[in-house]
């Protein structure tokens, strides 16, 4: 992806990879495990990366219990978008605690507090899924977009040059 031969991100920092995450907070220790979907395991945006982590930590810190994330989808699958999944700036998530997100399987207060956290992330754009579905902070209606969201969350970062 950021090779300087072939192609160079525009903001000029390499793509990183999601991965578990630990941290500690007035000695607690907290832990997620992150795992992915066949073909799902790749580099991201820095940005969605850090989007990404602050959320979860948020969530886990606010009292939500979440102890493992799974992500259906970076880079691959094929998408109507054809830019936030292919380029790193999106990543969808199907399961939480190794449960399904859709309503009633008994995960809906952590996607509810997934989704608040990540919509105070400064570089959000997108937050598909069960409990909201707002693009740039504004809530959407089309029933559509609501429809394919509610199996799963998906996140996107603004790109860099739509920040400016």
């Amino acid at each position: 992806r950021n090779n300087p031969v072939t192609y160079l991100d525009p903001d000029g920092r390499a793509d990183v990879n999601l991965a578990n995450i630990a941290w500690k907070v007035s000695d607690k220790d907290y832990s997620v495990t992150v795992t992915f979907g066949e073909g799902a395991n790749n580099p991201v945006k820095d940005t969605l990366k850090i989007a990404f982590e602050a959320s979860i930590k948020a969530a886990v810190e606010g009292g939500a219990d979440i102890t493992s994330i799974y992500i259906t989808c970076t880079t691959n699958g094929e998408h109507k978008n054809k830019i936030e999944h292919p380029q790193g700036w999106a990543l969808d998530i199907g399961l939480i605690n190794s449960k399904n997100l859709k309503n009633g399987t008994g995960v809906e207060s952590q996607v509810q507090a997934l989704q608040d956290k990540f919509e105070l992330q400064p570089n959000k754009f997108r937050n598909f899924g069960p409990k909201v579905n707002k693009k740039n902070g504004v809530a959407v209606s089309d029933k559509t977009t609501i429809k394919e969201h509610d199996s799963h969350i998906h996140w996107s970062v603004k790109q860099e040059e739509k920040q400016k």
